[in-house]
């Protein structure tokens, strides 16, 4: 991953091992100082959710995400993601 530059990261859903390499990726970039964005597989419609979340308002468990993706290993990331972003971290976190 380099500055200035988009990289997709593809997955088979529901593996926790997938979810376990991307969060590994995301700590490694983060801990080199650098600021990231990531873009979650999570619909634009659930926005109201996930900044709720952010408030401390809600939980993961309350987004409604696609069955095909939706694990709890995904879930925990999201939420990994999102208390980062509470703490400070240079991260920024897009729903599609």
């Amino acid at each position: 991953m380099a500055p200035n530059t988009i990289t997709i990261v593809g997955e088979t859903h529901q593996l926790p091992e997938s979810i376990q390499f991307f969060q590994s990726l995301i700590d490694g970039y983060l801990q080199q100082g650098k600021c990231l964005t990531v873009a979650l597989e999570i619909a634009s419609g659930q926005q109201s959710i996930a900044d709720e979340i952010v408030q401390g308002r809600a939980v993961v468990a309350n987004i409604e995400i696609a069955s095909m993706i939706d694990h709890p290993s995904f879930r925990a990331l999201v939420n990994d993601l999102i208390k980062m972003c509470n703490n400070g971290t240079c991260l920024e976190l897009v729903r599609h």
